[in-house]
């Protein structure tokens, strides 16, 4: 057997098990076998049946200094799916730093699900060019605010944008802004999927939404555990830009369940689902 053949038979094995696989472990190897054997890389590894496999792995970013890892990274694989799962010290440096890093342009997936990012790391995700490709964004439970999330939806370059968790970040989407932010985005946007679970938001908030043309490429909206009464979700559900939705999710909300059969029948009657 072949150093080469050694070496695949190892990064199998980790592959395969992508819960127990030490992630930098996993990059060294494929750093190694790379630059044993480019060709047979390519052809085996990149091309191969462990493509699919390899980008359910998380790349290792709980140091600034793996950032150059992940340039690397991009002249050997491509990286359609970016998570930091397993790490829990990424910072504000961290995420300011991984949004200069130009092969994130490769990226489809971004999941920064309570990484701590903070209003710095969401501006600078905002500005950064190099997620005009991203199809997913989850920055759920970072506790950013208004001002961080109003930033992230006037990005210039997130348009690509089909799923967008917004969960558990303090958001009370009370303010006027938000009527401006929304009316200028734009309705053929290819949205599908907003997760607005977890948050402060109470009537205002949800006829703010209601009003809001861009959210007719929606499928998903999801709005359980904030403070939405009844008239405000009647409003929300009666909305005439909720023109593609399948399901909106408004359970743990105050509202009686009288109110909830008959908002759960009007949903039916418009042709989506309303889970309350």
């Amino acid at each position: 057997m072949s150093t080469f053949e050694s070496l695949f038979g190892e990064l199998r094995s980790m592959v395969h098990l992508p819960s127990v696989a030490d992630p930098g472990e996993v990059w060294a190897l494929l750093c190694t076998l790379h630059d044993h054997d480019q060709a047979r890389f390519h052809e085996e590894v990149v091309h191969g049946y462990l493509e699919h496999l390899l980008h359910k792995l998380p790349m290792p970013l709980h140091r600034v200094s793996t950032l150059k890892a992940l340039e690397d990274a991009s002249q050997i694989l491509p990286l359609p799916c970016f998570h930091l799962e397993g790490f829990t010290d990424v910072d504000i440096v961290d995420v300011v730093s991984l949004a200069r890093v130009t092969s994130l342009t490769q990226v489809h997936t971004l999941d920064l699900y309570y990484k701590h990012v903070a209003h710095d790391g969401a501006l600078a995700l905002a500005k950064t060019p190099h997620l005009s490709n991203l199809h997913t964004l989850d920055i759920s439970y970072n506790y950013l605010g208004d001002d961080s999330v109003q930033a992230l939806l006037q990005s210039p370059y997130l348009h690509q944008l089909r799923v967008l968790d917004l969960a558990g970040n303090k958001i009370e989407l009370n303010s006027d802004n938000y009527i401006n932010i929304f009316k200028h985005l734009n309705p053929e946007r290819v949205l599908r999927s907003l997760d607005l679970s977890s948050n402060l938001i109470e009537d205002h908030g949800a006829d703010i939404l209601a009003n809001s043309e861009f959210l007719s490429s929606v499928h998903t909206l999801k709005l359980s555990y904030n403070t939405i009464h009844a008239e405000a979700a009647l409003t929300l559900i009666s909305s005439p830009h909720l023109s593609s939705l399948h399901t909106l999710d408004l359970t743990e909300n105050p509202i009686d369940v009288e109110t909830k059969n008959n908002l759960m029948q009007l949903g039916k009657n418009r042709g989506y689902t309303v889970l309350l």
